[in-house]
């Protein structure tokens, strides 16, 4: 956009600032202005400012950050819905320590400052505590900000955390297996306005279907005792635990053990054939139960308990192919195991077949390092021929 030099005296009667100062305290105040000539600027306007394409809403926001005086009546306006701030929020926010009576000064841009809460000009793009902040800013000036650095104190010990990793711990020490599915939902109570998926538009009611879910994900798994602690919408927002057992001839068993893991009678459910089908679960004998953390509780378990056991042995795994023999010897004794088991690269070997005092041995042999080349193939099959038998 472009105006003159005079538009604004016009507005602003007691400006006394040259055109390049006014270019200068226009870039200051959030927008970007150019001289283009003796007389003239060429403003581009901030992108969240639209209320400033309008020259008067433009000189008035000018006067609000610089304390200037404007032609009486410049600009009419309301105001929105009041938005509940303090202080410490903005400072909060900001990094800050600013006063009350620095808040205050938001009056000059339109603002009604009235204790704990704010109240925009209905034409400004104002909805939240971050936008007065926003706002505070602009007015105080990046400049005369006095940033605090940040404290070095240990985080306030939260009562609701540590219920609900208390409660993790306890199911995990009864064998259950956490997992974490999405929130979003095919069908609900609470619909999404701005979904990510269209095929997931609500907000999930319960935590079933994301527990189906998992089991239908490891089709592999015959047995499985899975549970999740998550929000639910009925619309009522709420946190609760949710518990799958698949696959167990005998639930009381799980029944027990839960219950006394978490202070309180659990009562499973079982989920219908439809409903697995429905979601792909494959594991049959589906029990659920779902219950609300506010009615846990839990046995406390020391973390670090199970960080004094001795770590299980492990063995490395090769990621190449491995080389597989069947060999058969006739009438074999101790001698001739215990020289199989020291050839080199013998993964393990099995009997996989015995006739007439002939024994069949399969042998995998496998590299560490590499595959096998067609001259290490070949020697593996000469020191074999000594214990082959036609």
């Amino acid at each position: 956009m472009k105006y003159n030099y005079q538009q604004f005296k016009d507005l602003l009667p007691e400006l006394d600032w040259t055109i390049g100062e006014l270019a200068e305290k226009l870039s200051l105040a959030g927008h970007e202005a150019e001289v283009v000539g003796k007389e003239q600027l060429d403003i581009t306007i901030t992108a969240n400012r639209h209320d400033c394409q309008d020259l008067k809403y433009l000189v008035f926001d000018l006067a609000g950050v610089y304390g200037l005086k404007t032609i009486p009546n410049l600009v009419e306006y309301g105001h929105k819905e009041v938005i509940s701030v303090t202080v410490e929020q903005v400072n909060r926010i900001l990094g800050t320590n600013i006063s009350i009576e620095e808040l205050g000064k938001l009056e000059q841009l339109g603002f009604e400052v009235k204790g704990g809460s704010i109240a925009p000009p209905d034409f400004r793009d104002v909805e939240t505590v971050a936008d007065v902040a926003e706002e505070v800013v602009r007015q105080l000036g990046y400049d005369k900000l006095n940033i605090q650095p940040l404290v070095k104190q240990d985080g306030i010990e939260s009562s609701d955390y540590q219920h609900l990793l208390s409660t993790k711990i306890a199911l995990a020490s009864v064998g259950l297996i956490e997992v974490a599915t999405s929130s979003f939902t095919k069908e609900g109570v609470v619909e999404v306005n701005d979904p990510f998926s269209r095929n997931e538009p609500f907000l999930r009611p319960n935590l079933q279907t994301g527990l189906l879910k998992t089991l239908a994900r490891n089709p592999y798994l015959k047995r499985a005792a899975f549970f999740e602690i998550g929000n639910v919408f009925t619309p009522r927002e709420t946190t609760k635990l949710g518990i799958i057992i698949a696959g167990y001839k005998d639930v009381g068993t799980w029944q027990a053990r839960i219950s006394q893991a978490i202070g309180t009678a659990v009562g499973f459910s079982e989920i219908g054939p439809a409903m697995a089908e429905k979601l792909d679960a494959k594991q049959g004998r589906l029990n659920y139960f779902e219950i609300s953390i506010d009615k846990l509780k839990p046995v406390l378990v020391e973390l670090t308990k199970s960080l004094e056991l001795p770590l299980p042995k492990f063995k490395l795994i090769s990621k190449f192919p491995p080389l597989v023999r069947d060999i058969t010897v006739e009438n074999p004794g101790e001698d001739t195991v215990d020289e199989l088991k020291k050839l080199e690269d013998l993964l393990f070997f099995k009997i996989v077949d015995e006739y007439q005092g002939r024994i069949t041995y399969r042998l995998i042999f496998q590299k560490m390092t590499g595959s096998y080349s067609e001259a290490e193939i070949k020697a593996i099959d000469s020191s074999l021929e000594s214990f082959q038998q036609h």
